[in-house]
């Protein structure tokens, strides 16, 4: 920075930054108030009447204040700094225009109350049925500018039967069976968002030499809580000897009032703002299994879990065929793209044509017409496309656990699975080849001769290259690749040396030795590229690296 804003003059260098530290401070403080009034009542009656109640009220507020300041010219030793202009512009030493010497200087503050009135019940009649219930009125200075719209009511009912403790139940290899079913709501809060308009103030222009500020999130005096009903139906089960035990979920999820960005009226100045403008379904299965398979000498106990999920946006307050294709594509799975049917976190894709067999260039669609108008094949709207959609996040995915132990030594290792879903993976870019330098291992398989469309559908290099071109080849269906994978997550081995009880005396302590190694890699992936679907055309960071840990424990 202090050589971008140099200057020459007479032969002199001029330094508009000073030399020196640029040195950055920033500091906050929390304070928070919770204030909590529990009333509680138990009581059995008979041996076969239990009934527990609790009711409270709950009063909290969070407030957070944060300070930044810079200052250049910074010496440590002395604790001294330079004054700077930090209003007018200075022209940047390679000639890249008048730009004004960045502050870090601002303040912030942040206030958040909520209040809360709960009661809620259980009452069970002879061990074999329990009937649940709680209601809650809660309320938050972040949503609506009325009173009673800060308010929302939230409440659940539930109940559950202990079909082991029945007198015809007669299972002696399942001794213990429960089913229970519960409906409530529950709500959700943007701590981001408030009701009334949000300000963004900066610092002085060069132009006036005035601060200025500009409207962040216009006036929302209807916003309000998310909401949530959930109907959950469960089944707790043991097996005899406690060999296998476990517990069935299914649950069906239907969420209103989704916070989320919407279309406004242009001639307000403003095109869009956060408010409630989605809702959703979801439904989902668990099936969660403990099992101990040896428990004498040798112990061998295994966990698996099983878990299904599937959601769809059934409604969004922004018309979709006003959207063009560009701005799903861009998302690849990793950010919301809310379609109506459709999942919120799906890849979306431009339907690849193949290469151009006279010239190598990737072709799509344009409508229902092969095209390599790559410009209006990304800004056509999504009602005239063809669209290719896949789900980003597995719909199937889950873990197996196992321990073994003997004596002193015990291992433990763990395998996830995750199936059904897609990623995209990162493409060749001429573009970023020629002015960035950044390569691609794709750049071997590019199309070089006719023919060459039969066994890739990497495009051929041009020169000068078409970002467009670019851009439409790596959002293609051509890089889009499945993301079903099984991974050993970790493998644990440990030993440990019990001190011998008649030589207390001596006070040797128990001492444990082990290896632990981490995130160890694939047994199987489905693409067979083998990438790691984890990160895929959006992520910078390399893969995450396989760690070894080896360690010592002494218990006195």
């Amino acid at each position: 920075m202090i050589n971008s804003y140099a200057q020459i003059q007479n032969d002199n260098v001029i330094y508009i930054v000073p030399k020196g530290g640029i040195l950055d401070e920033s500091s906050s403080e929390l304070v928070a108030n919770n204030i909590r009034a529990q009333f509680n009542y138990n009581t059995l009656w008979r041996n076969k009447h239990e009934l527990t109640v609790i009711t409270g009220t709950e009063v909290r507020e969070r407030n957070i204040t944060s300070r930044n300041n810079r200052v250049y010219g910074f010496n440590m030793e002395t604790l001294s700094f330079a004054n700077v202009d930090l209003t007018n512009s200075f022209p940047l030493y390679a000639g890249t225009g008048n730009v004004v010497i960045p502050s870090r200087n601002g303040f912030g503050k942040n206030i958040n109350r909520f209040v809360s009135i709960y009661g809620n019940g259980a009452y069970t009649f002879d061990k074999r049925y329990t009937i649940s219930g709680s209601v809650r009125k809660d309320a938050t200075n972040q949503f609506g500018v009325d009173f009673n719209d800060k308010w929302k009511s939230l409440w659940s009912v539930g109940g559950s039967w202990n079909i082991s403790n029945e007198s015809f139940y007669k299972t002696r290899s399942i001794p213990y069976l429960r089913m229970r079913l519960t409906y409530g709501y529950q709500g959700n809060v943007n701590n981001s968002l408030a009701p009334y308009t949000i300000i963004n103030r900066f610092d002085a222009t060069y132009i006036t030499n005035a601060p200025y500020a500009i409207i962040y999130v216009p006036a929302n005096p209807d916003l309000s809580w998310e909401t949530v009903s959930q109907l959950n139906l469960g089944v707790d089960f043991r097996m005899a000897n406690n060999r296998i035990s476990g517990a069935i979920e299914l649950y069906n999820k239907k969420s209103s009032d989704l916070i989320f960005n919407a279309i406004m009226d242009p001639t307000t100045g403003i095109k869009n703002v956060t408010r409630n403008s989605a809702d959703m379904t979801g439904k989902g299965a668990d099936i969660t299994l403990n099992i101990a398979l040896l428990n004498k000498g040798v112990k061998c106990n295994s966990q698996i879990l099983f878990s299904y999920v599937a959601n769809k946006v059934t409604d969004y307050k922004l018309n979709d065929k006003t959207r063009s294709l560009g701005g799903f594509v861009s998302g690849s799975g990793l950010f919301i793209s809310p379609i109506k049917g459709h999942s919120p976190y799906e890849i979306y894709s431009y339907p690849f044509a193949g290469l151009d067999p006279a010239t190598g260039d990737p072709q799509g669609y344009l409508g229902k017409i092969v095209s390599k108008a790559y410009y209006d094949i990304i800004y056509q709207s999504i009602d005239t496309a063809n669209l290719i959609s896949k789900q980003a996040l597995p719909p199937f995915w889950g873990y197996f656990n196992n321990t073994f132990s003997y004596k002193g030594l015990t291992i433990s290792a763990s395998i996830s699975y995750r199936f059904g879903y897609y990623f995209t993976k990162r493409a060749i870019s001429y573009n970023d080849l020629y002015y960035f330098g950044i390569t691609s291992p794709d750049f071997s398989k590019r199309w070089q001769k006719p023919g060459d469309e039969s066994k890739t559908t990497v495009p051929s290099m041009i020169y000068p290259p078409d970002s467009y071109r670019d851009q439409f080849y790596a959002g293609s269906s051509a890089n889009l690749l499945r993301g079903d994978n099984v991974r050993l997550d970790f493998v644990r081995i440990s030993y440990d040396f019990v001190r011998n009880t008649h030589h207390q005396r001596f006070r040797v302590p128990n001492i444990q030795i082990y290896v632990y190694a981490n995130n160890l890699g694939f047994i199987w992936r489905a693409n067979k590229e083998k990438l790691d679907p984890d990160y895929g055309v959006l992520h910078s960071a390399f893969p995450e690296t396989r760690s070894i840990a080896a360690g010592l424990k002494l218990n006195f």
